[in-house]
């Protein structure tokens, strides 16, 4: 009995690390992963979770960019930090290529803010679309 128990705990400890290291799988949990990568300026992390159809940036646009999500965080931590978020919307399309989502962002000082986004699929992968 004691053998299937440390089994049974071994295989949920795997579970448990294979489900956290997939990273967010629907458009909303890439939306919610990617704005709380912004407050807390994980910078690479966000700039990873964008598409920006295809086209690579430069290091002068990634510096800039860098440059406005440290702005952007900045501005959240002056509201307090962010007390919430709530997917308001979210569709797929038919092929499953494309999302739209409206994101409610709820800050610590009561300020909301409530964004629509587009996602789109790339290499099997929800992205933040740039260009839409």
């Amino acid at each position: 009995m004691k053998k299937l128990t440390i089994i049974f705990g071994i295989a949920i400890i795997g579970l448990l690390l294979f489900t956290t290291s997939c990273g967010p799988s629907s458009p909303s949990d890439v939306a919610i992963s990617t704005i709380n990568n912004i407050q807390s300026g994980n910078t690479d992390d966000v700039i990873a979770a964008l598409s920006f159809d295809g086209k690579e940036l430069s290091e002068e646009d990634i510096t800039k960019f860098k440059a406005a999500l440290e702005s952007g965080s900045a501005d959240m931590k002056k509201k307090g930090g962010i007390k919430s978020l709530e997917v308001i919307n979210e569709t797929i399309n038919d092929d499953g290529s494309e999302a739209e989502i409206e994101l409610k962002t709820i800050f610590e000082n009561g300020e909301e803010d409530t964004e629509p986004l587009t996602l789109v699929k790339e290499d099997g992968v929800w992205k933040i679309a740039m260009y839409k």
